[in-house]
Formats: C-alpha cells, sequence, structure tokens
C-alpha cells in the first residue's frame, strides 16, 4: 500500500473529495481536518454511502473539493524544497560546528 498516494494529491489538485479507508497511510491524516471522508477499513458499505453522500450533496462535494484543492496546493515542491534544504543546512553546519 502506498502511504500517501499520488493519486489522491492529484485528485486533490482538482478539487476532488478524497474517500479513503481508516488506517490507508497518510492520506487519513491529510484529510483530517476535512476534504474528504475516511470510511472503516475495507468496508465497502461505508465505501457507497460516502460515494452517494458526494453524489446527493453538491454543496458539501463543492466544499470539501475546495477545502483539499486549498490543502494539497501547500504540498508544491517548489514551497516545501526550500524548507527541507534550510533544515538540512543547518543539521550540517550544526555537526561542522559541534566537529571543531
Amino acid at each position: 500500500e502506498d502511504p500517501f498516494p499520488l493519486v489522491c494529491l492529484e485528485a486533490g489538485s482538482l478539487g476532488k473529495p478524497i474517500i479513503c479507508f481508516e488506517k490507508g497511510g497518510g492520506i487519513c491524516e491529510l484529510i483530517a481536518e476535512g476534504g474528504g471522508t475516511v470510511v472503516p477499513y475495507l468496508n465497502i458499505e461505508e465505501l457507497a454511502k460516502a460515494i452517494l453522500v458526494y453524489y446527493t450533496d453538491r454543496k458539501k462535494l463543492k466544499a470539501d473539493g475546495d477545502f483539499i484543492k486549498k490543502k494539497v496546493l501547500e504540498y508544491d515542491v517548489n514551497k516545501l524544497a526550500p524548507l527541507v534544504f534550510d533544515v538540512v543546512d543547518e543539521q550540517l553546519n550544526n555537526a561542522m560546528i559541534s566537529s571543531l
């Protein structure tokens, strides 16, 4: 199983709410505050119900879609790469200083 599937991020970036199984990886955490629905692991009936909710409630579909789109766009490499670089650079500098 993929802990943070790209297909979910791509769907979210298009404003599509995500439906996932609990304990299915990082996507559950991604939508914990909104943007989708988590259903019990391998419970197909609950999965079908979640799909029907979005099918029948277009306001919820739009609201969750807008929410996840905004959230997924935060996971942009151009935004996150500099933050990762700063952490690595800081650790390397600390290691160099402590070795003196």
